[in-house]
């Protein structure tokens, strides 16, 4: 009888062990989106993307990707302004002034450099970049005279021009929206299907409100609905293939700009972050704000 109960207990150990081990084991992967991060790293510095249902590294992501930035050229980022970046500071004791955003572009540039050197060797990759001020938005790279997607050399090219560039004057969202619209509808491989159809991903970044989409400018008021409809039909053109991450940096924080940018990420489907260049070490990781569907991850 003694026998029995010491060979109930082992296997009934066994099986708690056995059991334990199986539940303590599931792996738990899950999405973080809309991400409202401050720091000198506003959004980390992991190699890793977000999906519908967990993480992959972009080097295993075999679809086609195509990568667009669209960057604020506007002139608060290289003079101090006032009245939330639309005015300059004629007097730069004036109280309410804020310093530029990001004069010597190591914020922008840099953040855009350092994503294009770590992935410009895949060859899944295609790179468009556009820039916005004034009442316009320019495209780096072209077909003819259309905003479209070219390869490293060209991204390097429009790197270098980017440097080259100036800002000035204000923020113009909606036109810098149409012309990713167009970029894309330009895109012949917008068209393919299956693992040949290439993931659009619209990386955003501003300092500012869009200047071009106010219901009212006293007080500043942000036509929501305006930029929200602009966004809604750069993803009709592929449903479920295009995203659209943001990013708000600045030296003082802009309620307008930042409310803004974070709801264009969330009506786009990608990812937010509000970035502090206080520091001259301020950088973002552009990994973090690429968004891949569940499914084309290995």
């Amino acid at each position: 009888m003694e026998a029995y109960k010491k060979i109930l207990f082992f296997l009934t150990f066994l099986l708690l062990t056995i059991f334990g081990i199986s539940n303590c084991s599931k792996d738990n992967f899950s999405a973080v989106s809309n991400q409202n991060s401050g720091g000198d790293n506003a959004a980390g510095g992991g190699a890793t993307t977000t999906t519908g249902g967990g993480t992959c590294s972009l080097s295993q992501v075999l679809v086609p990707i195509n990568v667009i930035f669209v960057v604020d050229r506007s002139g608060s980022n290289a003079i101090e302004s006032q009245d939330e970046g639309t005015e300059q500071c004629t007097n730069p004791n004036l109280t309410g002034c804020a310093p530029p955003t990001d004069p010597t572009l190591t914020f922008r540039g840099g953040s855009i450099q350092a994503f294009f050197n770590a992935n410009q060797a895949n060859t899944n990759f295609s790179w468009g970049f556009l820039v916005f001020s004034g009442q316009s938005a320019t495209s780096y790279i072209q077909n003819g005279t259309q905003a479209a997607f070219g390869n490293a050399t060209q991204m390097q090219n429009a790197i270098t021009t980017f440097y080259a560039d100036t800002d000035q004057d204000a923020t113009p969202y909606l036109a810098a929206l149409n012309s990713a619209q167009d970029a894309i509808s330009n895109d012949p491989g917008l068209y393919l299907a299956g693992n040949q159809a290439p993931l659009y991903e619209i990386i955003f970044i501003s300092d500012g409100y869009p200047t071009d989409a106010l219901s009212s400018e006293n007080p500043v008021t942000v036509d929501l609905t305006e930029i929200k409809n602009a966004i809604t039909n750069i993803s009709n053109l592929a449903p479920g293939r295009i995203f659209l991450s943001a990013v708000y940096y600045g030296t003082i924080d802009d309620p307008n700009a930042a409310n803004t940018l974070q709801n264009m990420a969330t009506t786009g489907g990608g990812q937010f972050v509000n970035a502090d260049t206080g520091s001259s070490t301020s950088s973002i990781s552009i990994d973090d704000l690429i968004t891949v569907p569940i499914g084309d991850c290995p």
